[in-house]
């Protein structure tokens, strides 16, 4: 069901003009399609109530530096998930992110605990880590890494034959179809494609949530016992 954003855009002409003569990168029309599909994007990502397995990111790791206490986030992050776990010789050790107003807190009441915290703002934000890495307390030198949810790629940031994230792209085929629909007050043709669209929303919310087939709906609580 993978799509590319060629593809997509193909699609959408054909059925919208009903012809092959599709607009170029810098004609208003092909821009115009490309903002409508950002759009069913972010509605995607934004989706209330869910976390879309295809934006949760494991991939951020960072070396901790002497003497360096704070690390920038990814440019996508949007919030963490689970704690940062700090790896020597492969050995992960997880301590807990706290709530960056209780960090003097936790300063107060005992400075050589290990832990983290979140500041910045969207697009900005930076991992602060205590106490501070350095080569006398053994710091300095492991590997961090923090899981986190993301924000979703838009089509305008991908290439002609980068694949759309999300496990439906017809999704966005619909929803850009109701748009153009809706600009020509088309409403009969607009109704139904919004009404796919919200179909489709749907049946990736029922699969994202979906339990593999075979596998108890249950897991192992690793971090019993660890401190907040």
């Amino acid at each position: 069901m993978s799509m590319t954003k060629t593809q997509l855009l193909q699609y959408v002409h054909r059925t919208y003009i009903n012809d092959t003569n599709y607009p170029s990168s810098s004609d208003d029309d092909y821009l115009l399609r490309v903002d409508f599909a950002d759009m069913a994007i972010n509605v995607w990502g934004a989706e209330s109530g869910i976390e879309w397995n295809e934006l949760v990111d494991r991939a951020y790791s960072e070396t901790l530096v002497n003497a360096t206490a704070t690390y920038n986030l990814p440019a996508d992050f949007v919030y963490p998930i689970g704690y940062v776990r700090l790896y020597q010789d492969g050995t992960p050790t997880l301590i807990p992110l706290i709530r960056a107003e209780r960090e003097h807190l936790h300063e107060a009441a005992d400075s050589s605990e290990k832990r983290a915290w979140i500041t910045g703002t969207q697009g900005a934000y930076v991992l602060n880590i205590a106490p501070t890495p350095t080569t006398d307390n053994g710091m300095a030198g492991q590997t961090v890494k923090l899981d986190h949810y993301r924000e979703p790629a838009l089509l305008s940031a991908l290439g002609d034959s980068a694949k759309l994230e999300m496990p439906d792209p017809w999704f966005v085929y619909h929803f850009v179809l109701g748009k153009l629909y809706s600009a020509d007050e088309d409403f009969t043709q607009a109704t139904y494609h919004n009404q796919l669209a919200q179909q489709k929303l749907q049946d990736m919310r029922v699969k994202n949530q979906a339990v593999p087939i075979g596998q108890d709906n249950t897991a192992p609580d690793v971090y019993g016992g660890l401190g907040a």
